[in-house]
């Protein structure tokens, strides 16, 4: 024991002397949360859209849609020309440009006229009985002219989707149809949540995913090239009690990163715990344990710094955009789900969310808990039989 305590001593101090490794296992995490917790806000890259609008109609109809438009909060309205607006959107100035042409006004209030006589005449029983053939010929709706800039993938759906609810809102609004039921909406969660709560979590699981990962395989192989491993082979120390000392300095680098991330996306954004400090904890730990091993894995057939670091992102940059770090996965393409599945940094971001943002406990997340530390348990056995002192 005294030996394996020497051991993680050692690992400590010189983890500590490398400042400039300790300090940007601290600062990269923290500039990807700032760069999107400032970014996307509030609204996690799904806000206000600027959609233009050329109102050529100029009837009180067209004017009360425009000004139906402007109203709704997610939308950004610009107006002018058709032919100024149309460059502007082809320039990425615009999500969207809706056209008001000609006749809009006409068009809409001979439907609307036609939709309140009909519901009139349903109402006083003096509509055709079912089966008969009416005569009259229904108007035409009038026509509305959107378009949208298919590079701004994000703007266009959000100004599509909006317009589209907006419009509909307007011609219920004048057609005068009653409302027949009455939606009450309320979140299960905290009504305050936002981008940014779902953003920190996944922040987190990356930091021990690359310190854990990268960290760990480009220092054992440079402690191979360097002859440090070759040192310690002489001693009696096995190879489960190398890679444990390891482990257990990583487990503290890991809070501290930790206890950074969580401090300042408290102070500056505002994010909360809402689930047991133990949980979360414990998620930390076994999460550092499952890509230390991975870390150790990859160093054990490496040969130099240079080829470890370029396998480690190989594993590392899938995971990170396939593991929902930044971004929900829950759309994913379905020949793509069985990759996910097996991927362990979605199960840690999936576990510190559920405890942060939910408030679970161990009993809900323990799923997540038993994935990690499935992967620990293979990796560490892997590692331990093929790992090698020297080259």
């Amino acid at each position: 024991m005294r030996r394996f305590l020497t051991l993680v001593g050692a690992n400590a101090k010189m983890v500590l002397r490398n400042r400039q490794a300790l300090f940007w296992s601290l600062a990269f995490p923290l500039v990807f949360m700032f760069l999107l917790g400032v970014v996307f806000g509030d609204q996690g890259g799904v806000g206000s859209a600027k959609v233009g609008v050329a109102d050529i109609d100029g009837t009180d109809y067209s004017k009360a849609l425009t000004q139906a438009l402007s109203a709704n909060g997610r939308l950004e309205i610009v107006a002018g020309g058709e032919a100024a607006l149309t460059q502007r959107l082809k320039k990425g100035d615009l999500s969207a440009l809706v056209v008001v042409p000609q006749g809009f006004g006409a068009g809409v209030g001979a439907a609307a006229g036609a939709a309140v006589a009909a519901g009139a005449a349903g109402a006083n029983g003096t509509g055709s009985a079912a089966g008969s053939t009416s005569t009259t010929t229904a108007p035409q709706p009038a026509a509305l002219e959107v378009y949208f800039d298919p590079s701004s993938l994000v703007g266009s759906q959000v100004a599509m989707g909006t317009v589209t609810a907006v419009v509909e809102g307007f011609q219920q609004q004048l057609t005068r149809a009653p409302q027949l039921i009455r939606i009450q909406s309320a979140s299960v969660q905290r009504a305050d949540l936002s981008y940014r709560d779902f953003l920190i979590p996944g922040v987190l699981a990356l930091a021990l995913l690359t310190s854990g990962v990268i960290g760990i395989a480009t220092t054992v192989v440079e402690y191979r090239q360097e002859g440090i491993l070759r040192r310690v082979q002489v001693t009696p120390l096995p190879v489960s009690q190398f890679m444990g000392g390891r482990v257990i300095t990583q487990v503290g680098i890991s809070l501290m990163q930790a206890l950074v991330l969580l401090g300042v996306g408290r102070l500056v954004f505002g994010v909360s715990i809402v689930g047991s400090y133990l949980v979360l904890i414990a998620l930390l730990i076994v999460g550092t344990l499952c890509f230390v091993t991975i870390g150790f894995f990859i160093a054990s057939f490496t040969k130099n710094v240079e080829a470890t670091a370029a396998v480690a992102n190989v594993v590392t940059v899938p995971m990170m955009f396939l593991g929902g770090v930044f971004f929900p996965i829950d759309n994913a393409p379905t020949w793509i789900q069985p990759v996910v599945r097996v991927i362990p940094v979605a199960y840690l971001a999936n576990g510190l969310r559920d405890v942060m943002i939910r408030g679970y406990g161990l009993g809900e997340v323990w799923p997540d808990f038993a994935f990690l530390v499935g992967m620990a348990a293979v990796f560490g056995l892997l590692s331990i039989r093929v790992f090698r002192w020297q080259e």
